[in-house]
């Protein structure tokens, strides 16, 4: 059986259900634990928890590999609860790979990250990307002051101004 943990929200539940719709068809029995607001988290970050599947969403704070590799998936700062790395993974390549990439500057360091996130998405797999979202922003000729806020993905508000 399987704990599948997810938001207990309408939409939550409603993918939810997708998701157990899917599994049962590969021959899963899941059991179904939905939880409210951000508790999900908190649960998820004790380790020896009950969770095998989980949904869940990050947003960097800036827009480096280490952001990725060095909060979810480094092994080596798993404790006892307040865990990022909810995969539990804890793979000597991944962590030697962080370490690496971590020195690197410029187009050195994007491409090792790049080379480091292909690696581990064909060996490793710890988890199951279903979204990537990209968005556009359409700046009118007469906005002014435009700069792209890459952590929250859009445009830097506080900086724009109409003439």
């Amino acid at each position: 059986t399987i704990n599948f943990w997810h938001s207990n929200s309408t939409t939550g539940t409603e993918a939810a259900t997708l998701d157990k719709y899917d599994l049962g068809k590969l021959g899963c029995k899941v059991n179904d634990v939905p939880f409210t607001g951000y508790d999900r988290y908190v649960q998820a970050g004790k380790k020896g928890n009950s969770m095998d599947i989980m949904t869940a969403g990050w947003s960097d704070d800036y827009p480096d590999g280490y952001d990725w590799f060095g909060i979810l998936l480094n092994g080596r700062t798993i404790g006892p609860d307040n865990n990022n790395d909810l995969a539990y993974i804890q793979n000597s390549k991944i962590n030697s790979g962080t370490d690496k990439c971590n020195k690197e500057t410029g187009s050195a360091r994007t491409n090792c990250w790049g080379a480091l996130d292909q690696w581990m998405t064909a060996n490793v797999a710890p988890w199951a990307t279903v979204a990537a979202t990209n968005f556009v922003d359409y700046i009118s000729s007469n906005a002014h002051g435009y700069a792209y806020d890459g952590p929250f993905a859009s445009a830097e508000l506080g900086l724009l101004y109409q003439s």
